[in-house]
């Protein structure tokens, strides 16, 4: 090698060891004729480079006197490696921001209106800025990588495209769907068969165009990802959004929007990194459906966010007395935006049993006013409700409501017999220093029973053998371990 060669060389060398980042990082390609789909008040920028930022819920859209939550979002590949994040915001000046990753906070300066931060691993970290009302949020996804080996029969969107696929179903037992990074697929996709996998980094979305599809408006049930009786299912790293601008009404129950995913008489399936914004109603719905694992991901909806069900309506009846056992979500960030209830247990549950639900490691962000509650068990029908777990909980923001454990009348279908609650646990529940209310309430002949809190942590510190603003009735003493 002549000296020459070996300076370049060695110039090279020194220069990735000083800049590993840009390796780790892999920018997905702007959706083709997605101008409309862009943010026009943020700009966000990875190692320098500009990430295309989704801005897909129109702001002030007011729906009973709740004003939507217009987030914006920006994805990538982040593998081994760090990457330095800039986020410039048009409008009032940023001031001060705070970014949040599952379980952490991460250190934040402001410069010149510009938020800073680095991100060391994959995830999703959110962004608020400003003081409330000022700027909406922002989140950063910045996902794992994934491999994805091709073989006959899947269904592969392009980077960078716009699929329109108005109702795709699959009926066919292991069938594959990918969607990469970059590619945006603007329609639902509707699970019928066993074995079937959904995967890849990219969006799954429902806007205008998907509502006034007829093909659409002819289903009883519009969800993005509709799953019946879907045993094996394996949903693995996509945004799934719901963002209609322009939405029908019915009487007195303002707008018509789907659930985001909705589980129906399915078993053993598996969810991993699944991204959720819904800007008007529910994020994840696992209705009738047994041995289910989510693990990982971030989910921001109106209506109830991680929710458990049982219904007597929809498609083919519902999930027809089904028991809802052996569930468990893990390491996920979640928000309401003022609707509904985060972790929610509730209200439709037409079944005999709810049990072996555990809630874990999850960060909730948000439970906005007028009516966002943190943790809920609303039994609104006959069903018995046990064998519950929240574990290392985390409450990051003073909700609407924190705590309702409640038996109750179901306002849609409701059984003629009431049902219970009892052995419920929440261990590490963490709360700010300015709790709300709770309330654990039964009925005549219906009490709530057996509710543990065990290591209760308020504002960081242990707690007293009490919780502030909690009120009781018809229901035993809760316990404090």
């Amino acid at each position: 090698m002549s000296v020459r060669s070996g300076f370049l060389a060695f110039l090279i060398l020194t220069f990735l060891a000083a800049n590993p980042v840009s390796a780790a990082v892999h920018l997905y390609p702007a959706p083709q004729d997605g101008e409309a789909m862009a943010a026009r008040d943020v700009q966000v920028t990875v190692n320098g480079q500009r990430s295309f930022t989704y801005g897909l819920i129109q702001k002030d859209i007011v729906w009973r006197r709740i004003q939507l939550v217009a987030t914006k979002f920006s994805s990538f590949d982040l593998d081994d490696g760090d990457a330095d994040i800039a986020i410039r915001y048009s409008g009032p000046p940023v001031q001060h921001a705070s970014v949040r990753r599952l379980a952490a906070n991460v250190p934040v300066r402001v410069e010149g209106g510009t938020v800073h931060f680095r991100i060391d691993r994959p995830g999703a970290y959110q962004v608020d800025a400003g003081a409330p009302g000022g700027h909406e949020p922002v989140v950063i996804f910045a996902n794992a990588p994934r491999d994805w080996t091709a073989r006959p029969g899947d269904i592969r969107f392009a980077p960078g495209k716009i699929s329109d696929i108005g109702v795709l179903s699959l009926r066919r037992p292991g069938q594959r769907v990918y969607i990469p990074g970059g590619a945006v697929v603007r329609g639902i996709i509707r699970v019928e068969a066993p074995n079937v996998a959904l995967a890849g980094n990219g969006l799954l979305l429902y806007d205008d165009a998907v509502a006034a599809d007829p093909r659409v408006k002819a289903l009883d049930d519009d969800s993005p990802i509709l799953a019946t009786e879907a045993n094996g299912l394996q949903i693995d790293g996509l945004t799934v959004v719901v963002a209609p601008r322009k939405f029908a009404r019915t009487d007195g129950d303002g707008p018509v929007a789907p659930w985001a995913v909705h589980l129906l008489r399915s078993s053993g399936v598996t969810i991993g990194d699944l991204k959720i914004i819904n800007s008007l109603r529910d994020g994840l719905d696992i209705d009738g459906s047994d041995h289910v694992a989510m693990h990982g991901g971030y989910v921001q909806s109106m209506d109830d966010s991680l929710c458990i069900k049982s219904t007597n309506y929809g498609p083919g009846g519902g999930a027809h007395d089904r028991n809802v056992t052996d569930v468990t979500f893990d390491g996920i960030m979640a928000m309401n935006a003022g609707a509904g209830r985060v972790l929610m247990i509730g209200t439709e549950l037409h079944a005999a049993e709810i049990s072996r639900i555990a809630y874990r490691d999850i960060d909730i962000l948000h439970a906005l006013p007028p009516r966002g509650v943190a943790v809920s068990i609303a039994n609104g029908d006959r069903a018995d409700v046990h064998d519950i777990l929240y574990e290392d909980i985390r409450v990051l923001d003073r909700p609407d409501r924190l705590l309702n454990f409640t038996v109750e009348v179901d306002g849609y279908r409701p059984d003629t017999l009431r049902g219970r609650i009892r052995n419920i646990t929440l261990r590490r529940l963490t709360v700010p220093a300015q709790t709300a209310t709770s309330v654990i309430h039964g009925m005549p002949g219906r009490s709530v029973g057996e509710v543990r809190f065990e290591d209760l942590r308020i504002a960081g510190k242990p707690a007293p053998n009490q919780l502030p603003g909690l009120i009781v009735g018809y229901a035993s003493a809760p316990l404090y371990q």
